[in-house]
């Protein structure tokens, strides 16, 4: 990935959808770069399925927030920290120069305390969250030199759209990722394609 690519990435919703992965496969055809699984309350088993319905030659492009263990299994790209997932199934599974790693963070001083090292880190919520009702955004924080010197790439989340994303761009943030603008949709498809023209 090079230093001055924009990053756009989809977050899965956390129910399975009707028609989530041939939608999700359109997207992975057209371009996308990270698909983030995150389904809580899902079990391993249920996470190998949906995984299974996706295309092998795009498992590299999947990020995975629960079930570490199936990331050999299936050659995923990565593994995603958070409060609730187990440190420990992330220790067994996460192979260095083999998965991606990223996490989620709420402040700019959780990111600079942080001892780990991230390929990218999710700050959230920047505006009103699409799919979270009365999850309030903190505002766009510019990003400061120490976050470069980290080499690593800090993503806006959180009432992301299209309109916003030249605000995000100029406040040196180096992505987006997006969940509500594009599953609470009657076509996610062509809400990742108005997202993509604006991007490029």
């Amino acid at each position: 990935m090079k230093t001055s690519e924009f990053v756009f990435i989809v977050i899965s919703p956390p129910d399975i959808l009707k028609s989530e992965t041939m939608h999700l496969l359109k997207m992975l055809d057209a371009g996308l770069q990270y698909f983030h699984i995150r389904k809580p309350g899902k079990s391993p088993e249920e996470i190998r399925k949906y995984i299974s319905g996706i295309d092998s030659r795009y498992h590299s492009r999947l990020i995975l927030h629960q079930a570490f263990e199936l990331a050999a299994e299936f050659g995923v790209g990565g593994l995603h920290l958070n409060a609730k997932n187990s440190k420990a199934g992330f220790r067994r599974s996460f192979q260095p120069g083999v998965h991606r790693l990223s996490a989620s963070f709420h402040s700019l001083s959780q990111i600079k305390s942080s001892r780990r090292k991230y390929n990218y880190v999710f700050l959230s919520p920047a505006f009103d969250s699409i799919s979270k009702v009365g999850y309030l955004g903190k505002g766009l924080f510019p990003i400061p030199e120490w976050v470069l010197k980290k080499d690593m790439k800090v993503i806006a989340l959180g009432g992301i759209t299209p309109e916003r994303i030249s605000l995000v761009k100029k406040s040196g943030y180096s992505g987006i990722g997006m969940l509500g603008f594009i599953w609470e949709s009657a076509d996610p498809v062509a809400q990742f394609r108005l997202a993509q023209e604006v991007i490029s």
